[in-house]
């Protein structure tokens, strides 16, 4: 999308096609990370792979799209992101076109030569999204999926917490999760003596099973080609496809309230999980990482060395009927994350 508009800025030169590729630049810098990686469980379906072509075209106009591009060739050169040498094959038209223009375009124009970051505290409430530049940590919050986050150290460039919500598998073997993207979710942001404080609270629910692509694809494409042809039925279908994959999961009686306080040296999260229907010989355990919905590179794997660990509430789970699960994140020279955990 933002490479059309670049075109098209290029035919028309209109200042406000110009302002709305400023907007856009400003926004996705947001989510480009301190280590150069982008995205994860934080957006609505956890992508996590980034087109540069755009940003190398327009490099020398938007002084934004340097940065990005600075910081993003360094975690390609580190390995931390999917690039093209892993990409599967299947999606090989979609992606290696894109790849193949930046290749083109770089070189050309103004180059930054470091790949510092600099972040920024934003709010954007209609998607949820909430980004906190701290004295020594960028923090990237979902509010819609129940605040996930991740948090990153700004001096070193590397992760240190990961936060993909909940998982719970019941003894029937199905799964569910507190990574449920709902925009209807209740959400308070408030600021009080310099913190900010972010509350949220909604259910865990069931994740649904994935399908077998090959026998779901072709038939959806023969829909699209023949049926889909009509605007009308094309648009409810779209609508009972949204539905479907982002706000029609079945609820567990299972909830979460979440509170994040972040100051600009310290991190708090208060996770409170009410049981109120005493559900036993469950699991429950707190990720770092869900497979996204959209996987491009089946070869590609994350290796996690992260301050605040995976945490396995599930024997206390079985024994109580409401956890508090409170970490803190703190950093004086190195980062230290302090858990405590109480049932009753």
């Amino acid at each position: 999308t933002v490479e059309f508009l670049w075109k098209y800025y290029q035919l028309t030169r209109s200042q406000p096609v110009y302002d709305e590729l400023m907007k856009a630049g400003g926004f996705i810098a947001c989510f480009i990370h301190p280590d150069g990686t982008c995205g994860g469980d934080y957006g609505s379906r956890n992508t996590d792979f980034f087109f540069p072509a755009a940003f190398e075209q327009m490099k020398s106009t938007i002084p934004v799209a340097n940065k990005i591009l600075r910081l993003y060739y360094s975690a390609l050169q580190n390995n931390l992101t999917p690039h093209p040498a892993i990409i599967d094959d299947r999606y090989f038209c979609f992606t290696y076109g894109n790849f193949i223009q930046a290749m083109l375009n770089y070189g050309q124009g103004e180059n930054i030569p470091d790949n510092q970051f600099t972040g920024e505290t934003k709010s954007f409430p209609a998607a949820g999204l909430y980004t906190y530049s701290g004295n020594r940590f960028y923090l990237i919050a979902n509010t819609n999926k129940n605040s996930v986050f991740k948090i990153y150290d700004t001096l070193n460039k590397t992760l240190i917490a990961a936060d993909a919500g909940y998982l719970c598998k019941l003894s029937d073997g199905k799964l569910a999760g507190t990574q449920h993207l709902s925009p209807t979710i209740k959400t308070e942001l408030t600021e009080n003596n310099g913190q900010i404080i972010i509350q949220t609270a909604n259910w865990f629910y069931y994740l649904p099973d994935n399908p077998d692509l090959a026998k779901v694809l072709l038939p959806f494409r023969l829909l699209n080609y023949t049926f889909g042809r009509f605007n009308l039925l094309n648009l409810w279908v779209n609508r009972k496809l949204k539905k479907y994959l982002f706000s029609s999961h079945n609820k567990l009686n299972l909830h979460l309230k979440r509170r994040m306080i972040i100051s600009p040296d310290k991190i708090v999260v208060e996770d409170l999980i009410a049981n109120p229907s005493r559900i036993k010989n469950a699991s429950l355990e707190l990720t770092a990482y869900l497979i996204p919905q959209h996987v491009s590179y089946s070869q590609f794997s994350y290796n996690f060395n992260l301050t605040a660990p995976i945490i396995d509430l599930s024997d206390k789970f079985n024994n109580y009927q409401q956890l508090s699960v409170i970490r803190s994140f703190t950093c004086k020279e190195n980062w230290d994350c302090d858990i405590q955990i109480t049932g009753n």
